[in-house]
């Protein structure tokens, strides 16, 4: 898995991106995606560009760690409670499956989906039990924190794109997501 670095080198040097844009003529939109790491490509150019600006090698602007990873989450379609009462709420069940280069393995958890109206929902999802935890802080143990911080927000986007599904995309709502 291959991250960029960008919004740790602004903070660290107190740079905005309206700045770095302004100056580099990069567009605000491409800087923000890259520095949230939402960009599935990046263009060689843009990231010479932003290293020559920065002043740094290009081993600086990314990271590396040895593992692939997948998210699988599901939300049972059948209510935990009865129907009739309020809030509806339903099962969710999720994997991080990771692939390294000499070892795979799947990361379970569980969690709750309360649906309390069109405009107003919470989800949460925690290790599926102790073992599960165990194992899963074990390995978010041995990643660089941005790293930790770049997964558990993917797998809360994940979460919560399921969520806004038949929802008002103005809907008020809160997703917790436990690593371990």
């Amino acid at each position: 898995m291959i991250r960029n670095r960008l919004a740790v080198l602004l903070a660290e040097r107190q740079l905005k991106i309206s700045k770095v844009s302004s100056i580099t003529k990069i567009s605000r939109t491409t800087l923000t995606s890259l520095a949230q790491n939402d960009s599935k490509m990046v263009q060689l150019e843009t990231v010479n560009t932003l290293c020559m600006y920065l002043r740094i090698p290009v081993s600086d602007f990314f990271e590396y760690i040895p593992y692939n990873l997948d998210y699988y989450i599901d939300v049972s379609n059948v209510f935990k409670y009865d129907p009739r009462e309020e809030p509806m709420t339903f099962d969710i069940e999720a994997y991080i499956n990771v692939q390294g280069e000499s070892d795979s393995f799947t990361l379970d958890y569980v969690g709750e989906l309360i649906d309390y109206n069109i405009d107003m929902f919470e989800m949460s999802l925690k290790p599926a039990d102790k073992t599960q935890g165990e194992k899963a802080k074990k390995f978010f143990d041995s990643l660089p924190d941005s790293f930790v911080a770049q997964i558990n927000s993917d797998f809360e986007k994940a979460l919560l794109k399921i969520g806004l599904d038949g929802h008002d995309k103005k809907s008020s709502f809160n997703v917790d997501v436990s690593l371990f």
